[in-house]
């Protein structure tokens, strides 16, 4: 630890220190024309449907997956008086000092850390900050790129963007979309695994997007939704839906938890075992050979640190990204085909997956079978191209953010190590109670 200093400042990172007047203006008056823009919008479409205008109707109706428009909205005579009034509103404003000690604690924060010629990195799933210097995270963050990517060139860039212009314009919004975005790389730190104090292991995301990514989220969940219903597997999207399952899962004689972790599930991601999934979700649901291609192109990423650009070390651009629009919903499609493989070892009711983590309880359980499900539970993942961790629990479990008893089926919440807890939720009265 000698090259990082641990800092906690003791409250979350999403409360906001009071901004400079100038700053708030800047903001306040960005905010009120991206609001009359909404209103002048609203407008528009409301008095083409009044007037029964097809066309409009139409244009209206078409799918634009979230994307919006670069055009502005015309101007419209009821709204100046309106819009007048709000514009005074923000010419008007006074300002007046009140000294607040929580504020003024957020100011000095912010004034120590930007003071001390060191980089501030998050941790990946604690409320802890670290401080090091930039050429040592310059460092780590070369090695963390390099272990994984090579540099890429721009006419692959431009391969990418082409293919994706065309995709666009058959869907129709290829006035929408933005060329990919070179939104520079950076580090978390993972201070949650045991080997941290000697090892630092760190998470790379990779923000850099292509605006397809919305349309490739849209028709994954789409996809994973229907198989969810019609397959009735535990696919969690949150602590509450474990929890449910938990309580459902009853009346197991000699039972035990099984828990499992996929070993860096999105770099481990490969274009084989995306085509077996989809083409699973194919033999579920419908999916269109567009919507397959808009899929698989979103994978073709690029990671930007400075000026250079890199793609992953394979035969091929394939990359499911940390970061990325539908990284989350790639992995939940891959989770439900792996549910799939997997519930021929442990019948699905028993059997729940939350991204890369999988919790199973097992019945009549002793040494031999529990050891024979473990085996196999590997094997099937290697199969795939993936490694995974297993471990087996008697009567108690850590799993996301609670723990779970079987011997009363009872719950209680659970925390990270070296995590420092800053709020608990009263479910009850369904607000956060400040340590």
């Amino acid at each position: 630890m000698a090259n990082l200093t641990k800092c906690n400042l003791g409250y979350s990172l999403k409360n906001i220190p009071i901004p400079t007047r100038n700053a708030y203006l800047k903001s306040l008056i960005h905010q009120t024309e991206n609001f009359i823009k909404r209103i002048r919008w609203r407008l528009f479409w409301f008095e083409r449907h009044e007037n029964k205008d097809q066309d409009i109707i139409n244009d209206e109706s078409h799918e634009n997956f979230g994307l919006k428009t670069s055009n502005s909205p015309p101007s419209n005579a009821e709204l100046y008086n309106f819009e007048g009034e709000l514009y005074n509103m923000i010419s008007n404003i006074k300002f007046s000092d009140h000294p607040n000690d929580f504020q003024e604690k957020m100011a000095q924060d912010l004034k120590t850390l930007k003071s001390g010629n060191k980089v501030v990195v998050e941790a990946d799933k604690t409320t802890n900050l670290y401080q090091v210097s930039p050429e040592k995270y310059k460092e780590t963050l070369l090695n963390n790129i390099t272990k994984d990517y090579k540099l890429g060139n721009e006419d692959e860039r431009k391969l990418v963007d082409d293919s994706t212009r065309s995709l666009a314009s058959k869907l129709g919004i290829d006035d929408r979309l933005e060329k990919y975005s070179e939104n520079q790389c950076f580090l978390t730190y993972k201070d949650h695994k045991e080997n941290f104090y000697t090892a630092h292991p760190c998470r790379l995301i990779n923000p850099a997007k292509s605006d397809l990514g919305n349309v490739s989220k849209s028709i994954i969940e789409r996809t994973v939704s229907d198989i969810r219903k019609k397959t009735c597997v535990n696919q969690w999207k949150s602590t509450s839906d474990v929890l449910e399952w938990f309580r459902s899962v009853q009346n197991l004689k000699k039972a035990r938890f099984i828990k499992f972790d996929i070993v860096e599930f999105y770099p481990s991601i490969s274009s084989g075992l995306l085509d077996r999934a989809l083409t699973y979700a194919k033999s579920i649901t419908d999916l269109t050979s567009d919507e397959e291609e808009i899929i698989k192109l979103t994978k073709r990423s690029f990671l930007f640190n400075g000026k250079q650009c890199w793609v992953k070390k394979s035969e091929e651009n394939f990359d499911v990204t940390m970061g990325s629009l539908d990284g989350a919903e790639t992995s939940e499609l891959i989770g439900v085909y792996l549910l799939n493989k997997i519930t021929s070892i442990i019948p699905k009711e028993h059997l729940g997956l939350y991204r890369d983590d999988g919790l199973a309880i097992i019945g009549n359980s002793n040494g031999p079978k529990m050891d024979s499900i473990r085996k196999k539970l590997h094997a099937t993942f290697k199969r795939e191209g993936l490694k995974i961790t297993v471990d087996i629990h008697d009567d108690s479990v850590n799993y996301l953010d609670v723990e779970l008893f079987l011997n009363d089926n009872s719950y209680r919440p659970y925390k990270k190590p070296n995590d420092t807890p800053l709020y608990c939720r009263d479910l009850e009265k369904g607000s956060n109670c400040k340590f």
